[in-house]
């Protein structure tokens, strides 16, 4: 890159070390006199020392104008990404934003944290969900509206993020809301939609090695077009303490039959949602230690 104004500032520095010499001969000069004379030397001689200040200044003024302004050429686009503000507003900041793709347009903004909206049009079905009671088809079920609303609120909603109302998961007809607390989260679920480019995944689990107390929700969402693929991944720790739904701290089939760790897990589930409903008294618990930093790296291996 070009750098204009070399000479000026050349010329700047030069006048700025003669004006420093001039100020210091003027002063030791004026010492020298007032020592003769039998003065006191405490005064000193302001004025040489704003004609050296003002040479530097004038020096530094050259420099910031040989500095060439680089400008973002016509129609540039850049990255975007989002940052929580006090009682989770999201708004836009600076950055990259890789998820986004892959992260519903309605989202979680709720308590000391909240998720950036996304660019994808999640619409769960009214009809259709996944609950604590297992899958509630309105093709078959009168009440099933009902039952969904019941579960995922009126009108039906899932925003992303870890909150009390779920995951949504894309399917063939568009997508539909599910519980963390149902059996098919306990089991781990995930479904595509028919051409297989977007899928979800929901997962209630309890980490290997963890205490009886805590446990982990998790979401992964990933869409692909040409060939490029978008993921969205979220997941939480919770401490459910006093309460132990879990067993055992180990999860391997010497420790825990099948059958009793999803019934675990949804009970689990089941106390980390109700200590989401009720946040906002201070009932949520976070997890620390040995349990936090277990969960944070499955959350990422995931």
């Amino acid at each position: 890159m070009h750098i204009c104004c070399k000479d000026e500032v050349a010329k700047a520095e030069a006048a700025t070390a003669d004006a420093k010499n001039t100020a210091s001969n003027a002063e030791n000069k004026a010492l020298s006199a007032k020592i003769r004379k039998g003065q006191s030397v405490k005064d000193k001689t302001p004025a040489n020392k704003a004609t050296a200040k003002d040479a530097a200044e004038t020096a530094e003024s050259i420099k910031n104008a040989s500095k060439p302004i680089v400008k973002d050429p016509p129609n540039a686009v850049k990255d975007v990404a989002f940052k929580v503000l006090p009682k989770a507003k999201c708004e836009l900041k600076e950055g990259k934003d890789y998820g986004a793709a892959a992260r519903c347009k309605s989202t979680e903004c709720a308590g000391k944290e909240g998720v950036a909206p996304g660019k994808m049009d999640c619409r769960p079905s009214s009809i259709s969900c996944l609950t604590a009671s297992g899958w509630v088809d309105g093709n078959h079920d009168p009440s099933a509206e009902e039952k969904c609303q019941a579960q995922f609120g009126n009108p039906i909603e899932c925003p992303d993020g870890i909150g009390p109302r779920g995951v949504f998961i894309p399917s063939n007809d568009g997508g539909y809301c599910a519980s963390w607390d149902s059996p098919a989260a306990a089991r781990t679920f995930t479904e595509c939609t028919e051409d297989k480019q977007t899928c979800g995944t929901l997962s209630a689990k309890k980490p290997h090695g963890s205490s009886r107390s805590s446990g982990l929700l998790m979401l992964k969402r990933m869409t692909c077009k040409d060939g490029e693929c978008k993921v969205y991944k979220t997941g939480q720790c919770f401490d459910v303490s006093p309460a132990t739904p879990f067993q055992s701290i180990y999860t391997d089939k010497n420790n825990y039959d099948v059958a009793q760790l999803e019934q675990d897990t949804q009970a689990f589930a089941a106390l980390a949602v109700k200590q989401m409903l009720n946040s906002e008294s201070g009932e949520l618990k976070a997890c620390n230690g040995h349990d936090l930093a277990l969960s944070e790296s499955i959350i990422k291996v995931s």
